[in-house]
């Protein structure tokens, strides 16, 4: 079972326990920006496993008491860490594994007039509260309209991870809101229990933070959040060294190497690995990116020519959406899946020591 590292915790722990855990952070412990300026609240080693408590997106202030609680936007978001990991050096790549996910038991979902697909025909942010258990998520009936359902709407629990970045490039400081070439709100539905996010480092120890947990998510998330929730992860890190990896130059000319590496994240699970696209203006230019991000996957790591990759992509690569909500930027964010196949087994292949 993929929870079977996870036991009620005493009441003095605050939480959840994970016995293998070797580590804990406290959602109390949290930011609400990106920056290598930030002191590291923690420092591992490469394989430990770390218990990291999070906070939902709004900071814990919505409740069902307290429904329709004006939002303070600059604590919006928060995202515990960060996590110094020894050893991680700019041009590494940290491989962040995510080994279980355990939501709390209520979360809360909402659309507004500011922002999401559908926001013109909203006229005042509207929220909705659900149960959330291991297995199921189901709308309150107290938060149902009377008379309008034969039951109550439930589905299959989902939990997954919105925020997970590491410290952007320079000494930039990038809010928890947009997604980038770090990380960051990323928003992909995949980033879930079993899965491993790898993400370019570009100070020491990487600097992880991670937050925005959701019990379940749609892709693109289209009216600005899913089933918002805290709750408590389980993940560890390792490193990977550019002299690790197996690199293809023949398929392509020296002075476009650069395009061997992916610049933004990839997400591997057990049947695919995920690249990623933000863009400034569109969807499209979201895509697009994305896209060349999986190309470059390809030529890089298996050797394809620039057309196999494009073709391949076209016969067996899935575009997405992860998140298509805001009009700002670093909101519009687009995936590329390629499915683990013989020839693409996972998206970074170490050579053989």
């Amino acid at each position: 079972s993929q929870r079977r590292n996870y036991n009620p915790a005493h009441p003095s722990t605050g939480g959840m326990v994970f016995p293998d855990a070797i580590h804990r952070i406290s959602k109390e412990q949290c930011q609400f920006k990106f920056s290598s300026l930030i002191p590291p609240v923690l420092r591992v080693k490469p394989g430990e496993r770390i218990h990291v408590e999070t906070n939902d997106c709004f900071h814990g202030v919505i409740t069902p008491q307290n429904p329709d609680v004006k939002l303070d936007y600059s604590r919006f978001n928060p995202v515990t860490g960060p996590i110094f990991i020894e050893g991680a050096l700019p041009g590494d790549i940290l491989s962040i594994s995510i080994h279980d996910i355990r939501p709390n038991d209520c979360g809360v979902a909402m659309c507004s007039p500011h922002s999401g697909q559908l926001c013109h025909i909203v006229e005042q942010n509207f929220t909705r509260f659900f149960d959330v258990n291991e297995t199921t998520v189901t709308m309150r009936e107290e938060s149902c309209s009377p008379g309008t359902r034969i039951s109550p709407i439930s589905f299959p629990a989902c939990p997954m991870l919105g925020v997970v970045g590491l410290s952007p490039e320079g000494h930039d400081e990038i809010p928890t809101m947009p997604a980038g070439k770090h990380g960051g709100n990323l928003d992909n539905k995949l980033n879930g229990i079993g899965c491993t996010i790898h993400i370019p480092v570009h100070h020491p120890g990487g600097l992880l933070s991670i937050g925005d947990m959701h019990a379940s998510q749609g892709d693109g998330e289209i009216n600005g959040t899913g089933v918002e929730v805290g709750g408590d992860v389980l993940l560890s890190c390792e490193i990977i060294k550019p002299n690790d990896l197996v690199t293809h130059t023949d398929a392509i000319t020296a002075s476009s190497t650069n395009r061997l590496r992916c610049e933004y994240p990839v997400t591997e699970t057990k049947t695919h690995w995920i690249t990623h696209g933000v863009a400034v203006e569109n969807i499209p230019q979201a895509t697009k990116v994305a896209c060349k991000e999986a190309a470059a996957l390809l030529m890089g790591q298996w050797g394809f020519s620039a057309d196999e990759a494009y073709i391949f992509l076209g016969v067996k690569g899935d575009l997405g959406l992860c998140q298509s909500c805001h009009p700002d930027k670093g909101t519009q964010i687009a995936k590329m899946s390629v499915p683990k196949i013989e020839a693409c087994p996972a998206p970074f292949r170490l050579k053989k020591t």
